[in-house]
């Protein structure tokens, strides 16, 4: 899915998600720039487990 966006900043939730292939960069937006902040790849984890 290159180019979609998988989830955006916001409230917390209680998804996490696995890369199945490929890789996947994660973002911060600040002042309408997006900011690296890490790449996830292959059988890696990414989201939030809000309790």
């Amino acid at each position: 899915m290159k180019g979609k966006v998988l989830s955006k900043q916001g409230p917390a939730s209680n998804a996490v998600n696995i890369v199945n292939s490929g890789a996947t960069g994660l973002y911060r937006e600040s002042r309408k720039r997006k900011i690296p902040l890490a790449t996830v790849r292959r059988g890696e984890l990414f989201g939030e487990m809000a309790s």
